[in-house]
């Protein structure tokens, strides 16, 4: 009897053209119980119900590796060749896959030019996980200004899938300044569009932003909190009061302080309606 309930799971077997020793997992179902088994290519998982049961059999799905998202830094995505402060946060979400879960994880921080590694953070996770797990992370010292850095995250489910993700090159400067400012679209037109004024901190600063006209009056302004790196403010083409501008010229001052230390840049837009 035994014999014969191996030739049928055999014969099972070649119907649905999956070789004995498969790579994919196969699910076996006892009809009358319900209770599913599994035979893979490391053997028998489990226990095969009684010869005297009715078998269901097919191709279970197989379960792809965790997937790691993008790496923020204070908040933002970082660019290749972006700056950011001596002592970022960095923040990422793992998910585990369908059918998968989380079972450790892996966070280094790493020197681009040398490779070598900055700072390292494991956690294996008592009981794997089967939910999204967002990541906190921030250096126990600040990292050396001039220095170009990456981040690579691992993360590996309880069977030892793994995956791993770098993040974009950014780097440090000792010096303050305020970098790349410019607008877009330029010339704009504010009764369809705003235009966004761009630019790029090496430092964690405040920004004023200054709208003034070509004769050199301010119609606008606005200060904002900037984490080193790009940062992008729109302008709908109004002045304090709400009221559109002309069409003309018109030029974004940025002021930046961090600290003690200043710097500034200038932007020349046009408004076209």
């Amino acid at each position: 009897m035994i014999k014969q309930y191996w030739a049928n799971l055999l014969g099972m077997l070649s119907i649905l053209a999956i070789p004995v020793m498969a790579s994919v997992p196969i699910q076996i179902m006892d009809v009358a119980s319900g209770k599913i088994f599994y035979f893979t290519d490391a053997g028998i998982v489990a226990n095969l119900p009684g010869v005297n049961g009715i078998l269901s059999l097919s191709r279970t799905a197989s379960v792809g590796t965790p997937s790691i998202g993008a790496v923020l830094v204070d908040g933002k995505a970082v660019r290749t060749g972006d700056y950011v402060n001596s002592c970022p946060q960095f923040t990422v979400s793992i998910a585990p896959a369908t059918g998968g879960d989380i079972g450790s994880y892996l966070f280094q921080i790493i020197n681009s030019d040398s490779l070598a590694i900055v700072e390292s953070t494991a956690n294996v996770l008592g009981t794997a996980v089967t939910a999204s797990v967002d990541l906190v992370f921030q250096p126990t010292a600040a990292l050396a200004s001039g220095g170009q850095y990456f981040v690579r995250v691992n993360a590996k489910d309880s069977d030892g899938r793994s995956v791993t993700e770098n993040s974009n090159i950014f780097k440090l400067d000792e010096k303050f300044r305020v970098m790349n400012a410019m607008n877009g679209p330029n010339p704009f037109n504010p009764t369809k569009e705003s235009t966004y004024i761009e630019y790029q901190l090496t430092k964690d600063a405040e920004v004023k932003l200054y709208i003034y006209s070509i004769s050199g009056e301010q119609l606008w302004q606005r200060t904002i909190s900037s984490t080193a790196g790009y940062t992008s403010i729109p302008w709908d083409g109004r002045n304090t009061f709400g009221e559109l501008v002309p069409n003309g010229v018109y030029i974004a001052y940025l002021v930046g302080k961090s600290g003690a230390d200043k710097a500034t840049a200038k932007v020349k837009m046009a408004v076209l309606k």
